[in-house]
């Protein structure tokens, strides 16, 4: 996992020193930035590994979708305020399938034994570079608002985690490719690492009686005694729509 996240890293890099070879035409930085986009998953920290592995949660990929909305601040807008709203969906065989397989299965229920739904609010700031160009590029941070539940083992019915709320840290990275000539129009490239429970880990004592089991991520007494951290590092491609957009034609 950690050589994929070196290689994207890499990759933004790589994007960001890129200059534009079209410098005869410009365009007023959007006023607001809709979108929406297709979230490929993977599970990070201790919430990847295997049913059997007590110490995580059993994760392993997953897929989701959001929803975006960006607005832009001063006259030239390279900073923006990002809210989002994501749906996540986490799972795991627990077999040699491949990674692939384990993001676009239509119908995993058979034989998935976690199967975590997290859904996801996040509020932050963004640095947009290149803000009047045809091509830009953004980072951010956002505190997320994270809603989690899941089934531990579909196999044993009574490992169902009960609905849990954990506060988290987002960071993430995008490239924006402008389509059409209007500059109404663009395709989103981007990565973001969620920190879901940096905040607000708890602990429990469950009753052998209880129907749901607490999801039991924190460090404190009556507990497992440990911190579990729940990370997921995504891939994602979407679609913008930028509001308050005009050409700007540059002469020489």
């Amino acid at each position: 996992m950690g050589k994929i996240i070196t290689i994207f890293v890499l990759f933004f890099v790589t994007i960001f020193s890129f200059e534009v070879a079209n410098s005869q035409v410009r365009y007023t930085p959007p006023a607001v930035t809709l979108g929406a986009a297709f979230d490929m998953n993977f599970a990070n920290n201790d919430a990847y590994g295997r049913v059997s592995n007590l110490d995580s949660y059993g994760m392993r990929a997953g897929k989701g979708f959001e929803i975006f909305a960006k607005f832009g601040l001063g006259v030239m807008k390279r900073h923006r305020i990002t809210t989002s709203i994501t749906y996540n969906k986490m799972i795991n065989y627990d077999r040699n399938s491949s990674f692939i397989s384990q993001v676009f299965s239509t119908n995993p229920d058979d034989f998935v034994h976690t199967n975590f739904t997290i859904l996801t609010g996040a509020a932050g700031y963004e640095y947009l570079f290149g803000a009047p160009c045809c091509n830009k590029q953004h980072l951010g941070l956002a505190l997320t608002f994270n809603s989690i539940a899941g089934v531990a083992d579909n196999n044993i019915p009574t490992k169902k985690y009960e609905g849990s709320f954990r506060l988290g840290l987002q960071f993430n990275a995008g490239y924006e490719f402008m389509i059409g000539s209007t500059g109404q129009y663009g395709i989103t490239l981007g990565f973001k690492y969620n920190w879901v429970n940096l905040l607000n880990a708890t602990n429990k004592i469950d009753s052998p009686s209880a129907s749901e089991i607490s999801l039991n991520d924190g460090n404190e007494a009556g507990g497992r005694g440990f911190t579990r951290w729940i990370g997921i590092s995504t891939i994602n491609i979407g679609f913008n729509f930028y509001t308050g957009v005009k050409q700007v034609i540059l002469r020489k």
